[in-house]
């Protein structure tokens, strides 16, 4: 008797992963949330779909799509693909190659919420240099630091990584989107 196996791409089960994260939004809002010192945040742009915060342009082309779905699914997928070339610029530009699959996940999904970004403007992934070195030194408990803790020696302030997608009021650490990146790194 033969058997089949359900084998999954890894672009499948990151895609379901961030989805899941991010949840679904029909109609465009802008999010709000309280983070973990309870401070109350209304973001500018609006977000539909998984977590895509529309451009003022986007914005106005969801609203003339004459598919909304369509329009959100094909947006999510060029926001995905996106995500996955600034993961590879990232890796590249702080040689970090051959990495081990969990690690390049958590560099996609870092992508997808927060994009390159530049080290100069300390924005985006391209800011977590102090992340990047650990991870090249196979140091995995640093760089799980260095994704709450702008400073892991002090520890005195938050990542702007940490402020949005690690635990909201009443949420555990191992909940939040960045707990799930830190458990994923600490288990490599």
């Amino acid at each position: 008797m033969t058997s089949i196996l359900n084998i999954r791409s890894i672009d499948d089960e990151l895609i379901d992963i961030i989805k899941q994260n991010e949840g679904f939004i029909e109609d465009p809002k802008k999010i709000e949330y309280k983070t973990t010192e309870g401070k109350k945040i209304k973001e500018v742009n609006y977000t539909v779909g998984w977590g895509q915060r529309l451009s003022d342009e986007e914005y106005q082309d969801y609203l003339n799509s004459k598919d909304k779905n369509t329009w959100i699914n094909n947006n999510f997928m060029k926001k995905y693909n996106k995500a996955k070339e600034d993961a590879d610029t990232f890796m590249s530009a702080y040689g970090l190659s051959n990495q081990p699959i969990p690690i390049r996940k958590t560099l996609i999904e870092m992508s997808y919420n927060m994009g390159l970004g530049s080290l100069k403007e300390k924005k985006g992934l391209m800011s977590f240099k102090g992340f990047a070195n650990a991870i090249r030194n196979k140091d995995y408990k640093r760089a799980a630091e260095e994704l709450q803790w702008v400073d892991p020696t002090t520890k005195n302030k938050e990542t702007n990584l940490y402020k949005q997608l690690g635990p909201k009021e009443g949420q555990l650490l191992e909940d939040s989107r960045v707990g799930k990146y830190i458990l994923s790194i600490l288990n490599n």
